[in-house]
């Protein structure tokens, strides 16, 4: 009785570890995605089928159905991480770029701020930089242009930055999820195998009952009356038996 409790706890226990595995490993596809969300409808019905009444009369069944889903979940958990692999290596060229034209922006802004600097306090209006002629207004304008542009750039910065360390979140997440199922999936076959002892012990009872049963009729038909004596009966009787010659002497006095 303990280990059948035992059992069913640990496959509360496991119907436990299997919903957070889906809810880390699929939250995004169930709601980007009609197929993700029907097929994880379908198994959450049909987790609600196994109750612990049907758990016990077939529980290696149960046991194949919840492989099957950790199975199923480890799928989409590596789906997940190709995924994520392939938003980060997007995530990682947009930085790069954003980078290099931050460098070039910054570059460009600060000769063009200086020689502005210089062309106005000498009034020796227009300057040429970057092999165009730029009067005082032009100067300003471009000014201006180059700064927004690297403004920009640094926003594009922050957010992809922000983007790479969800993305390390969330491939942290599915590492544990995954270590998880795995675990899960090793304690399922644990228990698979335990089954096995378990009915392989629930025969050999009933093979020594019969045993049992089989010895006590043997044991009551040697006990019954077949004309012949054992060692054990012979010695009983011996000791029983009167000498003749002393019984007449006795008789006698």
């Amino acid at each position: 009785m303990d280990t059948k409790r035992t059992g069913l706890s640990s496959v509360v226990n496991f119907i436990i570890i299997v919903c957070v595995v889906v809810a880390v490993g699929a939250l995004v596809a169930y709601f980007g995605s009609d197929v993700h969300r029907t097929r994880m409808n379908a198994a959450a019905t049909q987790f609600s089928e196994w109750t612990p009444e049907n758990i016990a009369k077939d529980p290696e069944n149960y046991l194949n159905f919840c492989e099957s889903e950790a199975q199923k979940a480890l799928l989409t958990l590596k789906a997940s991480e190709i995924s994520v692999a392939q938003n980060e290596a997007g995530l990682n060229s947009m930085l790069a770029d954003a980078k290099g034209k931050i460098t070039l922006g910054e570059k460009a802004l600060a000769e063009l701020k200086a020689k502005y600097t210089e062309t106005e306090a000498a009034a020796a209006w227009p300057i040429t930089w970057n092999g165009r002629s730029f009067d005082r207004d032009a100067a300003r304008l471009q000014i201006v242009r180059l700064n927004k542009e690297v403004e920009s750039k640094h926003g594009v910065q922050y957010k992809v930055e922000m983007g790479l360390k969800k993305l390390d979140a969330q491939k942290n997440k599915i590492m544990e999820a995954r270590a998880t199922t795995e675990q899960q999936i090793s304690e399922i076959k644990t228990g698979r195998e335990t089954l096995k002892v378990e009915k392989l012990t629930q025969e050999l009872a009933g093979q020594l009952a019969s045993i049992g049963g089989a010895l006590q009729a043997t044991i009551g038909s040697v006990t019954q009356d077949t004309g012949t004596f054992n060692i054990d009966q012979l010695a009983d009787q011996a000791v029983g038996t009167v000498d003749d010659a002393e019984f007449d002497a006795i008789m006698g006095k």
